[in-house]
């Protein structure tokens, strides 16, 4: 899978590192993220620039609405957002940001390389930066706020560990070479469906991305020549989907367990419906917040560094808890209302 896919398909996310830099100043009084109360400054409202791909992409629009919700909260904060998936739009939204002398400047880019320049820029005129999960090549950020990949695969592989059992044969239909994230997620599946499950045999590992289609052909030619395997991971939802077309044709759906990875709308819708059976929900909103608050550390003169999130593990036993009431789930993040929008087909 290519990292501009990947950065685009990333959907859910709750915060693992809660941030304890907070707002200081001599009036108003807001609750982190870790339910510490503390003052914002009462002086200038402190401007924030933040340059975003598409908000058409739910993660990145949901990204967008909990920094805009935060920036409401605390209200000395004034939130520009700009920029789309296209490197021009997002230069020219990045460089206007610069020379408008915004206090801080907040970005996720997908073109690394072509971005620096504007980083660069910015660290010339002084101004705060604050990289969100995908950093450009060149230039200094002030923090970052990032996914610990091989630690979100390690997650799965653990969950797949429990499913099979001791002497589980499992396979893992990975994407495309290239992409470090997939591999960092890739290596940590390996390493905690091993650490979990000593016993456990991966049977097949097979290139199967980008997508469903592609998914579908690597994980029919795996379980052809293992027709006895136990467990699938397939890196993505999409591809997934793609895997449990390969099982239904097979007759193996309800015999081998499957997890994806991202938390789109139609992989939850299937978990629901007992068809997949695990994903990873990475959701923007605590990002957003996190980055406001991130921000405000640093305008007060605080070293946040590199701030780690975590995805929302949701399997069938948690989806069915979460929508009859009796699973409660993380705060910050709307997941009941995503399932019962997954539930009713999205």
């Amino acid at each position: 899978m290519s990292r501009k896919r990947w950065k685009l398909m990333l959907v859910g996310i709750s915060v693992l590192a809660l941030i304890s830099a907070a707002c200081g100043g001599s009036e108003g009084s807001n609750t982190t993220l870790a339910g510490e109360t503390t003052t914002t400054a009462s002086a200038e409202p402190v401007r924030i620039g933040l340059v975003l791909p598409d908000l058409t992409n739910q993660t990145i629009n949901d990204l967008y609405k909990g920094a805009q919700a935060r920036a409401d909260e605390l209200g000395n904060v004034e939130l520009s957002e700009g920029g789309t998936s296209d490197t021009g739009p997002w230069l020219d939204a990045c460089n206007a940001f610069v020379a408008s002398g915004v206090d801080v400047l907040m970005y996720d880019t997908l073109d690394g390389d072509a971005h620096t320049g504007c980083i660069e820029d910015a660290n010339a005129a002084g101004i705060l930066v604050v990289c969100l999960l995908a950093c450009t090549s060149g230039g200094v950020q002030d923090a970052t706020i990032a996914l610990d990949f091989f630690a979100d695969g390690q997650i799965i592989g653990r969950w797949m560990a429990e499913k099979v059992g001791p002497g589980g044969k499992v396979a893992f239909i990975e994407g495309l070479p290239g992409d470090e994230a997939a591999a960092a997620i890739g290596d940590g599946f390996l390493d905690g469906l091993a650490e979990a499950c000593p016993d456990c045999e991966l049977v097949a590992r097979a290139v199967g991305g980008p997508d469903r289609d592609t998914a579908f052909t690597a994980a029919t030619n795996v379980l052809t020549a293992n027709p006895d395997l136990d467990g699938m991971y397939a890196l993505s939802d999409d591809m997934a989907m793609g895997a449990f077309e390969a099982l239904s044709t097979a007759g193996l759906a309800d015999k081998v367990v499957l997890a994806g990875h991202n938390g789109t709308c139609e992989a939850m819708g299937s978990i629901v419906n007992g068809d997949l059976d695990f994903t990873q929900l990475l959701a923007g909103q605590p990002f957003g917040i996190a980055a406001i608050d991130t921000a405000m550390a640093l305008i007060n003169g605080q070293q946040p560094g590199t701030l780690v999130v975590d995805p929302i593990a949701i399997d069938t036993e948690f989806a069915l808890g979460v929508l009859d009431g009796s699973v409660e789930p993380p705060s910050g993040v709307d997941v009941k209302d995503r399932l019962e929008q997954a539930q009713s087909g999205c």
